[in-house]
């Protein structure tokens, strides 16, 4: 008599053991032998759903494969069950329709994800190109000088030209990135983040580059503030947040000082921590009193902050971080703005890290407009 699911739900995974092909049967799950290019199956690891899966094996010429019992629906097959002791192994079909086919998605797919991979190379090009200008930018805003606006606008019309064309690759690398300098990486992932709101809402190039310029610099006054209070863990003193709550003032002094006149921009920069139940600060402003820049700006800030704490322990994946900001900070944002965001970002955004029910751990890359749950991944 065999043994149960249950017992073998309850085996580890070092009963893990080679089986022969004709002792399969729809519902145990196996491991492929051999590289991933070898066969025309989409996974090495995957539970038997048909006899024609077998049936493709014994045509691949395929002896033997690893059997997983805990994964498993149900046991193998008794040697005196299988259609002999020796199999006669069926050889390949090179013209067999379903096989073909088999391989023609695959190779679709591997295709499909070499571009991915090559689009992501280009991006981390771009992405570290345009943080190594950040610092120097932001410095010499600090000084007041009226070049660095024009500088924040090459910069602002690059990442417009670099990342907006693949939103899926910018927005993998914003969220699986190792950061150093966390300021400036913040400042550039808050203002890509922005822009790419911006395009869904379909801004104009004028609307889209004042976005650009108030999310880039959003966080400009905290220079103004010492850096043992910006890096002092929670709790602060009240006098300490009283401080910490001048930086969007103090980004205002600094922007116009440097020659930025455009309302739309210093009206964000100044508004960027007001929530839409009124909760936020300096002001308390609520609703539609807060412009449509701070909006954005203060949803994205705060989706980054979430992924890229500084504190490790406390980061949270893309899927953690929407659900946190829907569930605890609901309040805090335009409802609109933020369902059209959790639409952009997908339900498993890129750089989530998930498990599949084969045991398989994957990395999103790109999310599938047509199913939110069936995004592309790349997997370990």
């Amino acid at each position: 008599m065999k043994p149960g699911k249950d017992h073998m739900k309850s085996m580890k995974s070092d009963n893990i053991q080679k089986i022969r092909i004709d002792l399969l049967q729809p519902g145990v799950f196996i491991q492929l032998i051999g590289k991933w290019f070898g066969h025309p199956f989409l996974f090495n690891k995957f539970k038997i759903k048909n006899w024609n899966q077998i049936e493709i094996l014994e045509k691949l010429g395929v002896k033997e494969v690893l059997w997983i019992p805990e994964k498993s629906d149900c046991w193998p097959r008794e040697a005196n069950e299988a259609k002999s002791a020796e199999p006669e192994l069926v050889a390949p079909k090179e013209d067999d329709p379903y096989v073909a086919l088999m391989w023609r998605i695959k190779k679709e797919q591997m295709e499909h994800l070499k571009q991915i991979h090559q689009n992501l190379q280009q991006c981390t090009r771009n992405y570290d190109r345009v943080v190594k200008s950040v610092p120097q930018l932001m410095k010499k805003v600090m000084t007041g000088s009226k070049e660095a606006v024009a500088s924040a606008r090459e910069t602002v019309g690059e990442m417009v030209d670099s990342f907006l064309g693949d939103s899926d690759a910018i927005v993998h690398l914003i969220n699986i990135k190792e950061k150093d300098e966390g300021i400036y990486h913040h400042s550039l992932n808050v203002s890509v983040l922005a822009i790419m709101m911006g395009k869904k809402l379909k801004m104009g190039a004028t609307e889209m580059y004042e976005l650009g310029i108030a999310s880039l610099f959003h966080d400009i006054g905290k220079n103004s503030i010492e850096k043992k209070i910006l890096k002092k863990k929670p709790p602060l003193t009240r006098a300490e947040q009283s401080i910490i709550q001048l930086h969007p003032q103090y980004g205002v002094e600094i922007l116009t000082k440097s020659g930025v006149r455009d309302p739309m921009t210093i009206r964000a920069v100044a508004e960027h921590h007001e929530h839409w139940n009124g909760t936020g600060y300096p002001s308390g402003l609520k609703g539609d009193q807060i412009s449509k820049f701070a909006r954005i700006i203060r949803m994205v800030d705060c989706y980054d902050n979430l992924c890229n704490n500084p504190d490790a322990s406390a980061k949270m994946t893309p899927y953690e971080a929407l659900s946190y900001m829907y569930t605890k900070l609901k309040g805090h944002h335009d409802i609109e703005l933020f369902s059209l965001f959790i639409r952009s970002m997908g339900i498993y955004p890129p750089g989530t890290v998930v498990a599949l029910s084969g045991g398989e751990i994957g990395i999103v890359i790109t999310i599938n407009p047509n199913n939110p749950l069936k995004p592309s991944l790349l997997l370990y």
